[in-house]
């Protein structure tokens, strides 16, 4: 399989190029001749866009493409099914992304030495990212992902389709990620200010491992229905403890930081529940993985009363550890930890003997 990539430069590029070395980049994803146009169908290997926005040279896309689009790709397949489906991915980071940095805790846009930041600013802004029933991985990396002059109500819509989130921003939607079966993972994210939900996964399977913070989103920082949702460390150093952190200073009417309806189900741990807790590391490492931790924060003011750190509806579950916090920042109203009021009868596995601090 030929691994193909391009490059792009959303001020110095053009579609006339070939994109294939750093001096010749391309402008915009969607253009006749544009980064996508190169893209085969079925596709071969890995196919990666390289981003040139860098620190005091920022790229912007979001008014040269409305969205990035990328339905119905499938593997080629070849004589080995199984190695294309393993074997064949899209990549969109920047082009200085450090892997070994990352996996080092230090940021993987930056120079080498920079701190570890989700926060932190990116230098490559991609407009809004949909793909339905795409049999081909997509990985998106270090990149801004903000409404264009036409998309704003998804960031990230995806249907049937395994994807991978590593250090974005997802900020401006009405929902951050709108994920629809099939797999997501989100790593070292922040997802913030969206006049919605942040996360909204249904019926799918979701890992948000990491250091992430879901923080402002008006509605819910995580809304799941019928889906399973693992809270875990950072894989790539497992033995290290990382916070996620859902948390809402803006929340209007009824806010949940994490509402789960349709049998959903939230866990937070050390590793995937289906890999036993006695396991030496995967990577050959002696010693267990810390365990995640998850801290949901109400900085909500004035409208407290209505602030819940879980809301469970149709027999789904939460299950946190002794790492599991609701936490209270303001002395008005009365935020609690569980909604304790919506039908059908709910389950709350962690409760104070496990630890976790409810508000009352």
């Amino acid at each position: 399989m030929a691994d193909i990539t391009i490059y792009l430069n959303a001020s110095t590029g053009n579609d006339a190029n070939d994109g294939l070395t750093t001096g010749n980049p391309k402008q915009t994803f969607n253009g006749v001749t544009g980064a996508l146009s190169v893209l085969p169908n079925p596709v071969e290997g890995i196919y990666t866009i390289k981003l040139q926005g860098v620190s005091g040279a920022t790229n912007d896309w979001t008014s040269l493409d409305d969205e990035i689009v990328l339905d119905g790709l499938v593997p080629d397949e070849g004589s080995d099914e199984l190695a294309a489906f393993v074997d064949t991915a899209i990549i969109i980071e920047p082009e200085n992304w450090s892997q070994s940095q990352y996996e080092n805790n230090q940021s993987p846009i930056n120079a080498a030495g920079a701190d570890f930041d989700p926060e932190q600013d990116r230098y490559n802004t991609i407009p809004p990212i949909s793909a339905d029933k795409c049999n081909v991985e997509i990985k998106v990396r270090g990149v801004k992902i903000a409404p264009s002059a036409t998309v704003d109500e998804e960031g990230v819509d995806f249907e049937g389709v395994r994807a991978e989130f590593d250090y974005c921003e997802i900020t401006g939607f009405s929902f951050g990620v709108k994920h629809v079966t099939a797999s997501m993972d989100i790593r070292n994210c922040h997802i913030h200010d969206n006049s919605g939900v942040g996360i909204f996964s249904l019926f799918g399977l979701m890992k948000i491992a990491g250091d992430n913070f879901i923080a402002d989103n008006y509605y819910a920082g995580i809304l799941a229905s019928g889906s399973d949702i693992f809270i875990q460390p950072f894989e790539d150093n497992p033995e290290l403890q990382f916070t996620t952190t859902i948390q809402t200073s803006k929340a209007l009417k009824k806010y949940a930081a994490i509402r789960l309806n349709l049998g959903a189900k939230v866990s937070v741990g050390r590793h995937h529940p289906f890999i036993p807790a006695d396991l030496a590391l995967l990577t050959g490492e002696s010693g267990a993985a810390a365990e995640a931790q998850l801290r949901i924060l109400n900085n909500n003011a004035y409208r407290s009363p209505n602030y819940y750190g879980v809301q469970l509806e149709s027999v789904s579950t939460f299950i946190g550890t002794a790492n599991t916090s609701f936490t209270k920042t303001v002395t008005s109203g009365s935020g609690v930890g569980l909604d304790t009021t919506v039908e059908p009868a709910q389950q709350f596995v962690t409760n104070e003997g496990d630890g976790c601090q409810l508000l009352k």
